[in-house]
């Protein structure tokens, strides 16, 4: 799998999820969740860059 944006946010959120003591699949799904928010994140700032030219 290829997911750069969740190897980087791992090691925060298994260590905030500890502290909550959430249940994993609510763990998994966080993340999950992070990984979709910044991939749109950079898609979208690719976007604009193109449109504007700069790069």
């Amino acid at each position: 799998m290829n997911l750069p944006f969740t190897a980087q946010g791992y090691a925060g959120a298994s260590q905030a999820a500890a502290e909550k003591e959430m249940a994993y699949s609510d763990f998994l799904e966080g993340l999950l969740k992070s990984e979709v928010v910044s991939r749109q994140v950079r898609k979208q700032s690719m976007l604009v860059r193109r449109e504007t030219g700069k790069e």
